[in-house]
């Protein structure tokens, strides 16, 4: 059994790292240049004539600062859950059993949609788009070998 410390910047960075490039290549790109792209597109409408471009072309720039604000928003809006925390971990041959605040949660490695390991921090996560993150550093070599075993 680990004790994991996870700290509220670190979620906030595994959760950033997750949402630009935790997803497929198309995606990834798309968040990362999707905002400029937009931005750079309505400059160049706002250079053309006519003021139903201008006003279209301010409506793509609003857009655009949204789009690229959307995961700053997220961490601002759920503040509560990017908390530091103080959690134990321990893992057994075909299950993931967590205990926070006095209250253990068993979670079979079958239950996840998917185990990611980064270089940092290993992603469980759930069917419902759930996910929760553990940092390798924290963890035992017999925990990282049991979690190598049951990636998905």
């Amino acid at each position: 059994m680990s004790e994991v410390v996870i700290e509220n910047k670190e979620y906030k960075r595994y959760y950033l790292f997750e949402y630009f490039f935790g997803q497929n290549m198309l995606i990834s790109i798309i968040r990362l240049f999707g905002s400029p792209l937009m931005i750079l597109m309505a400059i160049w409408i706002m250079l053309s004539e006519g003021w139903f471009l201008t006003v279209f072309a301010i409506i793509m720039v609003v857009y655009a600062i949204y789009f690229a604000l959307i995961p700053w928003i997220y961490i601002y809006r759920n503040s509560a859950n990017f908390t530091t925390t103080t959690i134990d971990v321990e893992l057994d041959r075909d299950k993931v059993s967590i205990v926070e605040n006095g209250k253990t949660k068993h979670h079979e490695f079958l239950s996840f949609a998917r185990i990611i390991r980064r270089k940092k921090y290993i992603v469980f996560r759930f069917e419902t788009k759930k996910e929760f993150y553990l940092p390798v550093d924290k963890l035992s070599n017999e925990e990282l070998e049991i979690i190598d075993r049951n990636l998905i």
